[in-house]
């Protein structure tokens, strides 16, 4: 037992100092390859996400938020929506960009959806509760609701049939 115990002992010491004196390769790493910009002004952005080489980005613009789609083939900025009080959390899956958009103070946030192909805007739900954090993947888009007793409930909607579904209710007994 004293002869495995001074071996060990051993081992600890060697492998002590090859973590002090030996460089650690591990740890160590480069990166190489190209990057650029998409921007290049001091406009303070947020909720940046990527699909299929389109990004998208929430930005201050002027005295409300905006909106913007990149895409990385074509080199191009493109507005896609200008809100004078609150436009958040885009989300990008495939060809398809939803995002919460409230036109102003006295109005609930709407899930709002574009279609990068068709360039068409739409409201994936019309009801006016508080909708936010929307996802889409592929004709799917879910999202948090608002619209049974002030909680946060969750939606499911396929946009080609319409159909609604609520996917998850919360509320006190």
């Amino acid at each position: 037992m004293r002869k495995f115990l001074s071996h060990h002992y051993t081992i600890s010491l060697l492998t002590a100092f090859f973590l002090v004196v030996c460089p650690v390769y591990a740890l160590d790493y480069s990166v190489s390859g190209d990057y650029s910009y998409l921007t290049d002004d001091s406009d303070i952005r947020w909720n940046a996400g990527i699909s299929e080489g389109n990004v998208v980005w929430v930005e201050e613009f002027g005295t409300g938020q905006a909106i913007y789609l990149y895409n990385i083939t074509e080199r191009g900025k493109n507005l896609l929506i200008f809100s004078r009080y609150s436009a958040y959390s885009p989300a990008i899956s495939e060809n398809k960009i939803v995002w919460s958009e409230k036109p102003d103070y006295n109005t609930p946030s709407q899930v709002v959806s574009y279609d990068i192909l068709k360039k068409r805007y739409d409201y994936v739900d019309i009801y006016p509760a508080n909708q936010g954090e929307a996802y889409a993947s592929g004709e799917y888009v879910v999202w948090l609701d608002g619209r049974y007793y002030g909680f946060s409930n969750i939606f499911l909607k396929n946009t080609e049939t319409k159909e609604l579904v609520l996917f998850r209710i919360y509320y006190t007994i």
